[in-house]
């Protein structure tokens, strides 16, 4: 996929230059470099590529090549330095393209040639990695010519000086699958959510746990406090808020974690917990245990007359939000944060009309004087609240009162008017506007 927009000018001069290929090698010859890293199964971390040279360049082309089975490359963005480049305006033309196992790009600092960079190392690209490989497992990166399709023409290595492409030193890199420092496990459980397409509207809550890797060192670790951030399409859902769970809602006596702050943003949600502010309060997490609940919304404009099931996904996301928030366990008193592996959810969304008959408040299909006497239980006796408001809202006004009574009694012994549909079958509520619900109509398929 590109990152920016190709103009056909900027696309033949980057293309020119790397068939200008063939100046020959000095000892000022530029390298192309890669940064190591390491990180847990699953986890992700960040390599940079980057260039030594001492001539004035002002072009590049490469790929990066990485093997697919151990890894994936999750995200790429120009680095600081280059997207800083003509007073913050970045460079006149770049891509970046994603092709199974390597990523390619092309970069163009000024069509004419006037912006070039510094001598000395800079940083080009930031890509991000997902680790695929079992721990002990190291993959190497290098670079690559020749990626495609559907790069046309295919890109090459050029690194361009003085309107020449010079085939630089190439260095390579590594990823390490490792377990050098605690590592813990955040999962949001998948969860499947019924909606009236007739509002579009719908409140659920999914639960985050936390676990600490099997092979995490000195596992079981004690931790102090951590921080979420897990991201959502904001077309389809917002965020309601969030509330402790399980050990994390028993900590000081009941009463809590110290501090719990969430944010709710358009795309995402965050939360920092402190056990306790005197750091006496220490929890473990050897199994998958429930941390917090994770409440959202859905986006009723979007979801409104939506006949079909949609299906969307709350994505842990490091660097959530303004200040940024990550995902972080603090295993000691002095701050020190570990590794983080994210399991997203998937949510299904499945359009389920709210199908009853009014004025069968027993739900039991039929319409007789159980039905005034179940809701006069509900209203005035201390009976349990019915599973469908709305088959008890015999008036259809929205609210349950002595109304309903009375119009279901002069309906059935008075010769009033009927309730107002869905009646005498089962149907759906043309008229569902109120905030009254129906969790569940047994009768009705």
């Amino acid at each position: 996929m590109s990152h920016s927009t190709r103009t056909a000018a900027a696309r033949l001069l980057a293309i020119g230059a790397v068939l200008a290929l063939g100046a020959p090698a000095t000892a000022q010859t530029p390298t192309l470099l890669l940064t190591s890293a390491s990180g847990p199964p699953l986890g992700e971390v960040a390599i940079e590529a980057s260039l030594s040279h001492a001539q004035p360049v002002s072009g590049w082309s490469f790929g990066v090549c990485y093997p697919a089975a151990q890894l994936t490359a999750v995200g790429a963005r120009l680095s600081t330095a280059i997207a800083g480049v003509q007073n913050g305006d970045g460079p006149d033309f770049h891509s970046i393209e994603f092709v199974p196992g390597g990523i390619a790009m092309n970069c163009v600092l000024d069509i004419f040639g006037a912006v070039t960079l510094p001598s000395g190392i800079q940083a080009l690209l930031d890509i991000d990695f997902r680790i695929d490989a079992p721990v002990g497992t190291s993959s190497i990166i290098t670079y690559c010519s020749g990626l495609g399709p559907p790069l046309y023409p295919a890109t090459q290595i050029a690194i361009v000086v003085s309107g020449a492409g010079i085939l630089p030193t190439l260095a390579t890199g590594t990823v390490t699958s490792s377990l050098a420092l605690p590592t813990f496990i955040f999962d949001a459980v998948d969860a499947t959510v019924a909606f009236d397409p007739s509002t579009g509207a719908e409140s659920f809550a999914v639960v985050a746990t936390i676990a600490e890797h099997p092979g995490s060192p000195g596992a079981p670790n004690s931790t102090f406090g951590f921080s979420m951030a897990i991201a959502h399409d904001p077309d389809l859902l917002e965020v309601t808020g969030a509330l402790p769970l399980g050990p994390i809602a028993a900590l000081n006596g009941g009463s809590g974690p110290d501090f719990l702050g969430v944010q709710s943003l358009p795309d995402g949600l965050t939360a920092g917990v402190v056990y306790a502010f005197s750091g006496l309060a220490s929890l473990a997490f050897p199994a998958a245990t429930p941390a917090l609940e994770l409440r959202y919304a859905t986006n009723s404009g979007t979801l409104l007359g939506q006949l079909s099931t949609v299906i969307t996904e709350l994505d842990w996301r490091h660097g959530l939000g303004e200040p940024p928030v990550s995902n972080v366990a603090v295993y000691d008193t002095a701050g020190s944060t570990s590794f983080v592996v994210g399991t997203n959810a998937t949510i299904t969304l499945v359009p389920l009309p709210e199908i009853f008959v009014r004025g069968d408040c027993t739900a039991n299909g039929a319409y007789d004087l159980g039905d005034p006497i179940r809701l006069l239980g509900v209203l005035f006796s201390g009976a349990a609240p019915p599973d469908c408001d709305d088959a008890c809202d015999g008036n259809d006004d929205g609210v349950l009162n002595i109304a309903d009574v009375v119009a279901i009694l002069s309906h059935q012994f008075a010769g009033g008017t009927p309730p107002p549909a869905p009646y005498p079958s089962c149907n759906t509520d043309v008229t569902n506007t109120d905030a009254l619900d129906c969790d569940l109509f047994a009768p009705c398929p």
